[in-house]
């Protein structure tokens, strides 16, 4: 029993001294020391362009659409009668005036003054072969009012017979329709009645005296457009006037146009 104890603590004290130097020491792990993360380099922020105060849209292209108005001129082939007129240098009583044919032109000219507002411009002249000879000249201005095409208006009126002392002239009503720039055939012209004009006295009869009658006036046409042609167009047409008192000749003319025009 004595010898068992002495061998038993030798055993533990051999143990405890292995396990003091022969066990490995257990080793801390070193931390990793953090890295810095490159910052990005800043970026320059794009200026704000500056405005202009004074700024104007881009301009873009418009299609010229010829609505500012229309000129055309016509040759015609006239026909007239009615009415009585006095031989030049003569005293005798009047004499019927006969059919009589000729011929003459005709200028039309209608522009736009603003959005609403136009003015028209009308002559026409013709020369009659009977009677006395006489020459005719309608000249007629007036101021409309309407859209693009259609408008009504007031109308002046000088009417010159070539033997009469001066010339009838009044204000009357109307109505003008201008071609349609958008179409290649299309209608156009004038109506306008004159309800009062003051005729002159026709020869030189000493009891010739003047007189007071309406009248009515006419142009209407129908325009051909050919294709890219900037805005020429061809015309026929038909004009005149009726109404004139019995004492002037020709109470009624009647002329058919052949005319060339553009719009503008």
């Amino acid at each position: 029993m004595r010898t068992v104890k002495p061998l038993v603590l030798a055993a533990l004290l051999i143990c405890g001294t292995t396990a003091a130097f022969g066990a490995p020491t257990p080793s801390v792990a070193p931390s990793a020391v953090p890295t810095a993360s490159p910052s990005p380099a800043p970026t320059a922020a794009a200026s704000p362009t500056p405005s202009n105060p004074f700024a104007s849209p881009t301009p873009e292209g418009q299609v010229v659409t010829g609505a500012n108005g229309y000129a055309v001129l016509f040759v015609e082939s006239a026909s007239g009668s009615g009415g009585t007129y006095v031989p030049a240098n003569s005293t005798a009583a009047p004499v019927a005036f006969p059919a009589s044919s000729g011929r003459g032109f005709t200028i039309d000219v209608t522009g736009r003054l603003s959005r609403v507002f136009a003015g028209s411009l009308r002559i026409q002249d013709d020369s009659l072969k009977g009677g006395d000879n006489p020459i005719n000249t309608v000249t007629e201005g007036a101021i409309l009012y309407g859209s693009a095409r259609s408008a009504f208006g007031i109308g002046v009126i000088s009417f010159q017979r070539s033997s009469g002392i001066a010339s009838a002239t009044g204000a009357g009503l109307g109505f003008a329709l201008a071609p349609d720039e958008l179409r290649s055939v299309s209608l156009f012209g004038k109506i306008f009645i004159y309800p009062s004009l003051q005729f002159p006295a026709i020869g030189s009869s000493p009891t010739a005296r003047a007189s007071r009658s309406s009248l009515f006036t006419y142009q209407a046409g129908v325009a051909f457009a050919p294709p890219a042609r900037g805005g020429l167009f061809y015309s026929l047409g038909i004009a005149g006037h009726s109404g004139a008192p019995s004492a002037f000749s020709p109470q009624s003319l009647t002329a058919f146009q052949l005319g060339v025009g553009t719009r503008f």
